[in-house]
């Protein structure tokens, strides 16, 4: 027998290298760890700090400050992607700015300016300087003896205009153009000039008084004409109807009749400045507060960003004010915009042209500034169609025309991107056409159905049709009734293909090819033959009811429900892109986008090449009930009428 010793062999390492070892690779382990953790730290205080900028950019976009806006949002996308950012910076891209026309620095800056085809006029030391356009050739307007002009206005009656302007004399002049020589003496006060108002057909003029005093011009006429005292203590006066004065006194507010000069209204409260409202009664100012008072006693108040407001004046649909924080806010309908003018705000006047597309605005600097102001007649008119009843659709026809059915069934094509007035075209319940294209499908409350353009029906339903849907050429058409019928018929051969009848159909949309057709009912989506009406499969993933179906261009399915939640299905696989805070009731796609719009009037943006969330638009207010895509930009139109922008540039 063999008798063996069996060794294990010596390691080359002593145990005190072993241990150095170890406690070197956990000490690099350790300090991997500890950057790691402090990367991660880094990366949640810079999505922190992003989140945060973003939440600011939102507020000043709400206030309509939109240079503070696009500023904190491009801040806050330098520290991480932010969606909300982007959709800030997407609304302000679209948007039209006040741009300045010119600037002049005074010689003794202006108590008080107005502007108009004759130039903006100063009121200064010595009298009155008007400044033509673009800020040339200054002229001096001299009264005597020299003292602080307070108040000056334009008067036009038999294609002459006026400088009527009046100050620390109490005397009321006028000089009439175009040589602007010697003034012509109107009248003087016993006390102190509060305002002077101009009627809105710019051819009388009322001077009041700090102690109610009244003169009355008449352009033209060769002095003013007394008239019975009214209250004491006139802090301001503004001319708002043929018939109504406003003024603001010590203690209230009083609307007179300007014939009469007999109170109408009476309003308790100081107020500083006074303007007419653009829809109807009176803007005033009390305590940096903005309200409006109509003459059957309501009140309300006017969004502004708490600054101490130093001027306010209206024209047209606008009304503008402006504060000791150099910024001059307009708000015209539910638009408000903000502009820095860099200084205290002295005097602020509206364009006396028809059009008031321009604002002069003086400073404590002595800078007089012209701007040019955004065009925002688009989407006006469109919600004005809108009115009480709201919308229920909105499509693209072609790259001119919009084509918007009222919730009472009236429709309107728009040209120019809702800027003009519409055509209105007879009653439909329910509209469906191809974006882009002219062909339009109507079904009317009579239960019609046929082309816009045919004069014949298709069909007459017992019932209205609740959903419409059209293939892209045009050849086949789907609707639904509201006790769950689905029809779908060959407009080709003008025959049924299918007529069934399940649960309520909330959705219909043909795919691109055409050949497959998906029905949305309850929290199932259906997709059919298009040709046969067969079914190819049925999509159930979601947990509540699919409210909006819309197909990609590579044939992909975008569902979405009132839980928010949005789906991509690919044949019969299905994946959650993400879920938003509110039931979605719009949705349209383009080659690279994917948009869906909520109840609560927010736009989500998805990139369908990167598949991720790209932008955040929280519109607010009413529900969004159409997106539109075109070559540079996203149209979101809420119910109320409201059309807003967002670029994809």
């Amino acid at each position: 027998m063999f008798l063996g010793v069996i060794t294990a062999p010596r390691s080359r390492f002593s145990p005190l290298l072993l241990l150095v070892l170890f406690v070197g690779c956990n000490e690099r382990s350790r300090q991997q760890a500890v950057a790691e953790s402090s990367e991660r730290k880094d990366g949640e205080t810079e999505r922190a700090r992003s989140n945060a900028l973003a939440e600011h950019a939102q507020a000043m976009l709400e206030l309509g400050d939109w240079a503070a806006a696009q500023a904190a949002a491009q801040e806050s996308l330098t520290h991480a992607p932010n969606s909300l950012a982007r959709g800030v910076s997407m609304q302000v891209g679209a948007q039209p700015l006040p741009a300045q026309r010119w600037s002049v620095v005074t010689p003794q800056g202006c108590v008080a300016i107005v502007y108009g085809a004759e130039g903006a006029a100063c009121a200064t030391l010595g009298g009155v300087d008007l400044y033509f356009q673009q800020g040339t050739a200054a002229r001096h307007l001299a009264a005597s003896p020299a003292g602080w002009q307070r108040q000056v206005r334009f008067v036009r009656a038999a294609d002459v205009s006026w400088v009527v302007a009046s100050g620390d004399d109490r005397v009321v002049r006028a000089w009439p153009a175009p040589q602007f020589k010697e003034p012509l003496t109107l009248g003087k006060h016993t006390s102190d000039v509060a305002a002077l108002a101009v009627s809105p057909k710019r051819d009388d003029l009322l001077s009041i008084g700090r102690e109610g005093d009244v003169l009355r011009w008449r352009a033209g006429e060769p002095a003013a004409s007394a008239r019975a005292l009214v209250a004491k203590g006139i802090l301001d006066a503004a001319w708002c109807t043929d018939s109504t004065l406003a003024l603001a006194t010590d203690e209230q507010l009083i609307l007179l009749d300007v014939g009469t000069l007999k109170e109408k209204a009476v309003h308790p409260g100081r107020a500083s400045r006074l303007a007419c409202a653009p829809e109807g009664g009176v803007l005033y100012a009390q305590d940096n507060r903005l309200k409006r008072w109509k003459e059957t006693g309501d009140v309300q108040d006017v969004p502004t960003n708490g600054a101490e407001l130093t001027a306010l004046t209206a024209s047209g649909a606008r009304s503008f004010w402006g504060d000791a924080r150099g910024q001059l806010i307009f708000r015209e309908a539910a638009h408000t915009f903000v502009t820095h003018v860099g200084a205290t705000v002295q005097a602020l006047a509206v364009s006396t042209f028809d059009l008031g597309d321009e604002f002069a605005v003086a400073t404590v600097d002595r800078q007089l500034q012209v701007w040019t102001l955004p065009k925002t007649s688009t989407g006006n008119a469109l919600k004005a169609f809108a009115g009480d009843e709201g919308l229920r659709q909105a499509f693209t026809l072609d790259n001119k025309t919009t084509l918007a059915l009222r919730r009472d069934g009236v429709a309107g094509f728009f040209e120019e991107g809702f800027a003009s007035p519409p055509r209105l075209a007879q009653q439909a319940l329910n509209i469906a056409l191809l974006a882009g294209t002219s062909n339009v499908l109507v079904a009317t409350p009579q239960g019609v159905v046929r082309p816009l353009d045919e004069t014949t029906a298709w069909v007459v339903e017992k019932s209205a049709p609740q959903t419409l849907a059209v293939s892209a050429d045009f050849t086949l058409a789907a609707w639904s009734l509201s006790d769950g019928t689905l029809v779908l018929w060959s407009a080709l051969f003008k025959k049924e293909i299918l007529r069934t009848r399940e649960e309520r159909v909330r959705g219909l949309a043909f795919s691109p090819s055409g050949r497959e057709l998906a029905v949305a009912r309850g929290k199932r989506v259906a997709v059919l033959d298009a040709q046969t009406g067969e079914s190819h499969r049925v999509l159930e993933e979601h947990a509540a009811d699919v409210q909006v179906i819309r197909w990609l261009p590579n044939g992909a399915l975008l569902t979405a429900s009132l839980d928010g939640h949005v789906r991509s299905w690919n044949k019969n696989e299905s994946r959650l892109l993400m879920t938003v805070p509110a039931a979605v009731t719009a949705a349209a796609t383009s080659s690279r986008w994917a948009a869906w719009g909520t109840r609560a009037g927010n736009v989500y943006l998805w990139d369908l090449e990167q598949q991720r969330l790209h932008a955040e638009a929280r519109l607010g207010g009413a529900r969004i009930i159409a997106l539109l895509f075109s070559a540079e930009k996203l149209t979101a139109v809420a119910q109320d009428g409201r059309v807003t922008a967002l670029t994809l540039r």
